[in-house]
Parts: structure tokens; C-alpha cells; sequence
């Protein structure tokens, strides 16, 4: 018997946090093959982490953890708006292509964070697959009923603005209530919300 889309998309959750250590060594292996020559990594590690191809994983790993520092968004944020602004190339921060900037709905701050979305396949793959795990979830915990197809979606958004540089910053989140259709929507892609 064929799975369900939504039972593979849990399933797939499910076995990724089951070894997270080794999906989260992959994706920094990842993350550093494609961008670890970036205005911010380059000055952290000056050529002083071990190559990722030929070591251990773990050693690339605690190696990064003792080069580069902790950061929040605090640490990104004049960058981020300096790259917003045109002043500064987006390759500052991932040599992947700038697709847009998302604002933040600010509730940790009060502020809404502007957070740059680039056109990679880490970006990609994690959109799609929260969206996926968010979906199948739901499905599990509202199972299906045979008598009803309906299902209420929430999109917020608020006003778009350009930046300096010409992005366009859409603002949105979504909710779900109470899922009751036999089939789930297709999840949204962010990237959908950048084109303009």
C-alpha cells in the first residue's frame, strides 16, 4: 500500500530528528561548500578549518564552533540593512542569489526583523519541508472526515515596501484551523510571496 504524502512528509521529519547530530553536521558541510567564502565567515576562518571533504565531520564542526562566534540577529542586523540598502553586495552574508527580504512579525521585539531569503537549496529544502511537517502534522492530529472537505487558512500580510536596493519585503504569516479536508492544501512557498 502506498503511503500518503502526509505520512511520508511526517516520516521524513520523524527520521530526521532520530539523527539530527549527523543532518546537522551535513548541512554545515552543506553550508560551508557553498558559502564559506563569504565577507562574513572569510575574516573567522582564514583558511584555519579543516576541509570538510577530507576530515571528519565533527572535527569541521568543532572546529567552526571555536572560530566563528556566537551570533544572534543583533550581530547580522546593520549588515542586513546595509545589504538592504544597496550598500553593501548581498554576498556579504551567502554567495547564493538574494531572492527577497521577509519582515518579521516582531513579537520577540516589538520590531519586525528584516530577514533576507536567498535562493538556495538550504533555503528550499527547509521551506519545504517545515511546510510539508506542518501539513502532515495537522493531518495527524485532525485526522480526515469523510463528511465534511473543508479548510479555513489564515494568510496575514501586511503592507510591502521597497527597499533602497529595489527588494520588495512582504510581509506574512499564516494559521491553520481546524483542518477537516481529506487532503491538505499544497503548502505555501515563501518564494512565492518575493517575486515581483
Amino acid at each position: 500500500m502506498a503511503m500518503s504524502a502526509a505520512a511520508e512528509a511526517a516520516r521524513r521529519v520523524e527520521e530526521s530528528t532520530r539523527d539530527a547530530l549527523r543532518f546537522q553536521l551535513e548541512t554545515l558541510r552543506s553550508i560551508l561548500e557553498s558559502n564559506a567564502g563569504t565577507a562574513y565567515l572569510r575574516p573567522h576562518l582564514r583558511d584555519r578549518l579543516p576541509d570538510p571533504a577530507r576530515v571528519d565531520l565533527a572535527l569541521v564542526a568543532a572546529a567552526f564552533r571555536r572560530l566563528v562566534p556566537l551570533s544572534s540577529y543583533d550581530d547580522y542586523a546593520d549588515l542586513i540593512e546595509r545589504i538592504a540598502d544597496g550598500a553593501e553586495p548581498p554576498a556579504a552574508l551567502s554567495l547564493d542569489p538574494l531572492i527577497c527580504f521577509f519582515k518579521s512579525s516582531g513579537t520577540s521585539t516589538m520590531k519586525p526583523k528584516l530577514i533576507p531569503y536567498f535562493d538556495s537549496i538550504h533555503a528550499k529544502s527547509v521551506s519545504s519541508l517545515a511546510h510539508q511537517a506542518i501539513s502532515a502534522f495537522l493531518h495527524r492530529l485532525f485526522p480526515p472526515r469523510t463528511s465534511s472537505s473543508k479548510i479555513l487558512w489564515f494568510l496575514y500580510a501586511g503592507s510591502v515596501t521597497t527597499t533602497r536596493a529595489g527588494f520588495k519585503p512582504p510581509r506574512g504569516h499564516h494559521r491553520v484551523r481546524r483542518p477537516t479536508a481529506d487532503v491538505l492544501p499544497p503548502p505555501l512557498r515563501p518564494q512565492a510571496l518575493c517575486l515581483h
